[in-house]
């Protein structure tokens, strides 16, 4: 309220006062007064001023940094990127900060949204409003502000991406094989043979690998898990073979660097760019790269399991997909030998990548470029991705 100012100001072509609300030099409202009597304009400022002292004792960064500091004391659903989403959401809205709330209308929000829709994308703006909303609603239910005052509709635009198809994944893990002395060829490996999300496998450490069962477990608290719920991975035996071992408090896919080990596992921005990179060597068209992410090998995985008649069940306990119904959502908890079968069973379609050699010698120095590792036959692609996985 400190900020807030009301000012007596007459009006060009009028006789009557106005009353102008100012926060500091931004003009926030202006009312008549009714009369051009000084001291009928200053008792109508005074009782102004009442009111807005009394309606506007906190403002929208008060707000804020109240319901975050309320959820992160909590801890529940409120993870590292969850929070960093809110703060980068705070910075977005700058200008209305140190507004008071009672003085957030409509029309302010609209401002704010046309001028954040010339600089983000409808994805980033949508979830920027939502983080308002929330926080507003939070601090409605506990009397600290009126409601909501609603913004506008919000376009967003479809950024749902494709599935790689056998052909071209097998392609890439080629590639990826031999980039960088196959340093993120385990890495993607997983991904393709598992259906896991990108965060998921760079969060896991030495204790959550087990060699011997073939599993991989996710933990509630590990650092990119988006569901925050426990659960089991089946990998094949013939990729397990590949993951190497490490210690227990030590991240499977650490960051090369010395210096920037800190304990943070990989930013799944770092492997993007190798995907990308890896679209590009291996002669993907631009306009079909651009349907394509890390997520795309995920849902290849899903597509093929789906193809192979693998139950619904069984493909929600690999993927961890929430259910439509309490039964199947509890069935994602663990790896049963069910789920076990189905990684198999997808896994025997990249058969000739997981064998040692198989697909880097036809494509080693001075051998055929990478698309020639694609039958043009499809029975001969059939038979290609239907050899056995020797374990």
């Amino acid at each position: 309220m400190s900020d807030i100012k009301v000012y007596v100001v007459p009006r060009k072509g009028s006789r009557n006062l106005y009353l102008e609300v100012r926060c500091g030099k931004e003009r926030l409202d202006r009312k008549t007064t009714g009369s051009d009597d000084p001291r009928v304009a200053e008792r109508l400022r005074s009782e102004l001023e009442a009111e807005l002292r009394a309606a506007t004792g906190e403002t929208l960064g008060d707000i804020w940094t109240a319901h975050v500091l309320f959820r992160r004391g909590r801890g529940v659903r409120f993870s590292e990127a969850t929070e960093a989403n809110y703060e980068s959401a705070r910075l977005r809205f700058d200008q209305l900060l140190d507004t008071p709330l009672a003085l957030i209308t409509p029309e302010r929000l609209a401002e704010a949204h046309d001028g954040l829709a010339v600089r983000y994308s409808g994805n980033t703006l949508r979830s920027t409003f939502n983080c308002l909303r929330r926080v507003w609603r939070w601090a409605t239910k506990r009397g600290r502000a009126p409601d909501y005052p609603g913004h506008p509709e919000i376009e967003v635009e479809d950024t749902d991406k494709e599935p790689l198809t056998p052909e071209e994944l097998v392609v890439f893990l080629a590639w990826v094989k031999d980039y960088l002395r196959g340093r993120w060829y385990v890495y993607f490996l997983l991904l393709a043979s598992t259906g896991a999300r990108a965060s998921e496998i760079l969060g896991l450490k030495g204790r959550a690998v087990d060699h011997d069962r073939c599993e991989l477990s996710i933990c509630k608290r590990q650092r990119g898990n988006k569901t925050r719920r426990a659960k089991t991975l089946a990998v094949p035996p013939a990729v397990m073979k590949l993951v190497p071992k490490v210690p227990d408090d030590q991240l499977l896919f650490d960051k090369v660097r010395a210096a920037y080990r800190d304990g943070t596992p990989t930013s799944p921005r770092v492997t993007l760019k190798v995907f990308r990179r890896g679209l590009e060597a291996c002669g993907v068209s631009a306009e079909r790269a651009a349907l394509l992410d890390q997520h795309s090998i995920r849902r290849t995985w899903c597509s093929i399991a789906h193809r192979e008649g693998v139950p619904l069940a069984v493909a929600m306990a690999q993927m961890g997909h929430k259910s439509p119904s309490v039964n199947l959502k509890y069935q994602a908890r663990a790896a049963t030998p069910e789920v076990h079968d189905a990684v198999e069973q997808v896994s025997q379609l990249f058969a000739a990548v997981f064998q040692e050699g198989q697909v880097g010698e036809e494509l080693g120095e001075g051998g055929p470029p990478l698309q020639a590792a694609i039958p043009v036959n499809p029975s001969e692609f059939q038979t290609l991705f239907r050899v056995p996985v020797s374990c």
